[in-house]
């Protein structure tokens, strides 16, 4: 799993446990996670643009 803020712009997560991003998954910028979210295996979500927001009980 790698996490990385660009510039201003950081991702947001849910408490501890409430989330899962699988190894060799990259979450970058803007983007919000709601709780019970799975990022599987390969998975690149790049929010450098715009935020990308996942909602609750999403994978």
């Amino acid at each position: 799993m790698s996490v990385y803020s660009l510039g201003d712009k950081s991702p947001k997560f849910p408490n501890e446990g409430d989330y899962w991003i699988a190894p060799g998954a990259h979450v970058l910028g803007q983007v919000e996670l709601g709780k019970n979210v799975g990022i599987w295996f390969g998975s690149v979500l790049r929010g450098d643009n715009d935020l990308i927001k996942i909602g609750d009980e999403t994978n």
